[in-house]
């Protein structure tokens, strides 16, 4: 019984393991090309953004809805979640005006 207690533990040991080796991997970033409003963009649509997730997405919703249009791109850095390297990231294919183009490509 003590060498199967042994047995499981290391197993489980070796499944946590794996598990926070993975975490510490990101997810391969898709590339994208074109550009985003981020004025009339849904969550879906700015979750195309390189590294944005839904959170960050939803924030940026919310964000929008309760001070108005983003009058400068530049502004997403007052949304929770966006630092100065994560925009720096996105900010090429953000936008204020005009259709988005954002598209993931292959």
């Amino acid at each position: 019984m003590k060498r199967f207690m042994v047995i499981v533990s290391a197993v489980l040991l070796c499944a946590v393991l794996a598990s926070v080796a993975l975490a510490a991997f990101p997810k391969e970033a898709h590339k994208v090309e074109g550009v985003l409003n981020i004025n009339s963009a849904t969550v879906d649509e700015l979750k195309m953004l390189p590294g944005v997730g839904p959170g960050i997405a939803r924030d940026i919703v919310a964000y929008r809805q309760a001070k108005g249009p983003f009058k400068n791109v530049a502004d997403l850095d007052k949304v929770k979640g966006i630092g100065k390297k994560k925009f720096e990231e996105i900010k090429p294919y953000c936008t204020l005006e005009g259709k988005s183009t954002l598209k993931v490509i292959k």
